[in-house]
């Protein structure tokens, strides 16, 4: 953005400023128009759900437009296609005014684009009196004060509601992170090959490529192995430092082009790809104070302990997800219960969440910067009458958080 400012500045006009800046506006509009389209398909991928690809999905926008001052009162509803921006056909249009540079448009073809940088907001331009599929009447009220002091006189009854009690949290904690080795990153955590077969499969592993590799080759690999896989790794540095050690040793096994040497070493230093798990926050407490909200008993421990008191059969509970309808079978799992998992699609489960919701690639981490470009940051759970459990992805405003709000930002 400095830099549109500055040949902006140092330009004599509009055309030349636009036209100094044109490569400048082009990238910003491809990293613009890339989270678009991301938000685009996580919204998709949660409409879609778990196990729907062959669905179709067709989004629209909507749009209210009232008619000028003077005429007799209408609202026109509009509606238009909600494209992925074109990237590959991406045309900057330039700056809005050359004093305010950092605000510039751009076309892909199909349509126009306004970006605003004082509140990040890409605005799309809609021909009005081409999209409208409807119209309104408007009649205004004669007294609207009386109105609103009878209003509770007009509102019906509500009907029953099968929602016995929600709660929601933030995926991040307090200081914006995302936990790097568990939770939606549990693919990221160190192998659970079991120790005591861990030396002798770097042997097996040794035997089996000593001719396909040079004698340096083989010792880098077999160091590395023994370094990951042999040495405790206890602190958050000693953690990183096997991370950085890992990903060495795979860069090193991609590039001696041995397809089956990469694959044996990546099953041996990872976890499965899409192994995730969904997160309680604080979740002794919760269970503590919310036995009874996967089901009864469901959070209950043995005494003195965080072991969960019933078994997995017996804490297994309908997940469904509420955008897509999608039910599968889930669980409480892990040390004080803070971990539900899907009991028979976990694979497939942790594909949908890592590649659709949070459009990751094969082992990229998801981070706070990554959820709020997506504009996804929390997680709300609804316990409802049948006995379900309702889980959907939402935003939370941390500084006004919804009231069912649980964890470091409930208020």
């Amino acid at each position: 953005m400095s830099e549109i400012k500055f040949y902006a500045e140092i330009s004599p006009n509009k055309v030349t400023a636009d036209k100094e800046n044109y490569p400048r506006y082009e990238e910003l509009a491809r990293k613009i128009a890339t989270l678009r389209n991301q938000r685009i398909e996580s919204s998709k991928a949660q409409i879609k759900g778990v196990s729907s690809d062959s669905v179709n999905v067709e989004t629209v926008y909507h749009v209210l437009m009232p008619t000028p001052k003077g005429e007799k009162p209408k609202i026109f509803v509009g509606e238009t296609s909600y494209l992925p921006v074109d990237i590959d056909n991406l045309v900057i249009e330039g700056s809005t005014t050359k004093n305010n540079p950092t605000n510039f448009r751009f076309t892909d073809g199909q349509h126009h684009y306004k970006y605003t940088a004082a509140d990040s907001q890409l605005h799309m331009t809609f021909n009005n009196k081409d999209i409208v599929v409807d119209t309104w009447d408007v009649h205004y009220i004669e007294d609207p004060f009386s109105l609103f002091e009878n209003l509770h006189l007009l509102t019906a009854e509500k009907e029953q509601s099968d929602v016995l009690e929600t709660v929601s949290w933030v995926i991040t904690d307090k200081h914006g992170n995302v936990e790097e080795n568990s939770g939606f990153n549990a693919f990221n955590g160190g192998s659970k090959l079991a120790k005591k077969d861990r030396l002798p499969r770097i042997i097996k592993l040794q035997e089996k490529f000593k001719d396909s590799l040079a004698p340096e080759e083989l010792a880098f690999v077999t160091f590395s192995l023994e370094e990951i896989l042999l040495k405790k790794w206890t602190s958050k540095a000693e953690k990183a430092q096997m991370k950085a050690t890992r990903e060495d040793l795979i860069h090193f096994v991609h590039k001696t082009g041995n397809a089956k040497l990469a694959k044996e070493i990546e099953q041996l230093v990872y976890r499965p790809v899409s192994e995730v798990y969904i997160p309680l926050p604080d979740s002794k407490n919760f269970h503590d104070q919310r036995a009874d909200f996967f089901g009864p008993g469901f959070g209950s421990f043995e005494p003195g302990t965080k072991k969960l008191a019933l078994s997995k059969e017996e804490r297994t509970f309908k997940l469904r997800f509420l955008s897509s309808g999608d039910v599968i079978n889930a669980y409480i799992n892990q040390e004080a219960g803070k971990a539900i998992q899907s009991t028979d699609k976990q694979e497939i489960l942790g594909n949908w969440i890592l590649r659709g919701v949070f459009q990751l690639k094969e082992r990229e981490v998801l981070t706070g910067l990554r959820l709020n470009e997506l504009e996804i940051n929390g997680i709300r759970l609804t316990k409802f009458t049948n006995g379900e459990i309702g889980i959907e992805f939402i935003w939370m405003d941390t500084e006004n958080p919804p009231s069912d709000a649980i964890g470091w930002v409930a208020k």
